[in-house]
């Protein structure tokens, strides 16, 4: 849907960016024991961590972002 948005307002003449955050695993405070089966592939990342790095994409005008960084790889191969 982003992809969408972005092209639409592109083809309008928006000057407008957007930037895509796909978090995976952020501790949240919604689940007591937060786990993940292979923390050195998906390590849990804290919510000051996501949100700085969100913030900071923001401000770079990425367009896709990954919580925690290095799954960002395995999106791209899924897409």
């Amino acid at each position: 849907m982003m992809e969408a948005l972005s092209e639409e307002l592109r083809l309008k003449g928006s000057s407008n960016q957007l930037t895509t955050i796909c978090p995976l695993t952020v501790n949240t405070g919604l689940n007591q024991n937060t786990t993940t089966r292979c923390s050195w592939i998906m390590p849990i990342v804290g919510v000051e961590d996501a949100a700085r790095q969100i913030v900071s994409a923001i401000r770079r005008e990425d367009f896709i972002v990954t919580l925690p960084k290095r799954i960002h790889f395995t999106l791209c191969l899924a897409r």
